[in-house]
């Protein structure tokens, strides 16, 4: 099982094919976000658990939480529970999502699992097999 919090000093760059992950400041704050990118020759089995926003382009199985915005890619295969703030869907999910903000699932885009969502996005060509909830308040953790 694999968990990832990186800080500003934890900052790394690899070949474009692999992973890519970067800190982003926001001067006024001095807070830090981070952006993790998993690239398509990448595998993930496990728990990533994600300060920021993360970029999926490989393969993944098991479980994906994030504070921020999460991007599955057309080129992605996500066998996986999915957390985060908004949630674009491109590939292909096999899982629950859980999107405390918007799912949006582009036309390429195949979601097999169940949806919680506060607002929701199908568009044209896109996929979605499983029961949706919408609302706009949330646990702390949708385990519950």
């Amino acid at each position: 099982m694999a968990t990832a919090t990186r800080t500003r000093q934890e900052q790394e760059t690899t070949t474009p094919e692999t992973s890519v992950t970067e800190a982003i400041g926001t001067p006024a704050s001095g807070s830090t976000a981070n952006h993790v990118v998993l690239g398509a020759r990448d595998v993930l089995a496990g728990k990533l658990t994600i300060e920021g926003s993360l970029e999926v382009h490989g393969t993944v199985e098991g479980e994906l939480q994030a504070t921020g915005n999460v991007e599955i890619s057309r080129t992605a295969n996500v066998t996986a529970t999915v957390e985060g703030k908004d949630v674009t869907v491109q590939g292909t999910v096999h899982g629950n999502v859980t999107a405390k903000g918007k799912l949006i699932v582009n036309g390429s885009g195949n979601l097999t699992g169940d949806v919680r969502v506060a607002k929701l996005q199908i568009d044209d060509g896109a996929t979605v097999n499983g029961s949706i909830t919408m609302g706009s308040s949330w646990p702390k953790s949708t385990e519950e």
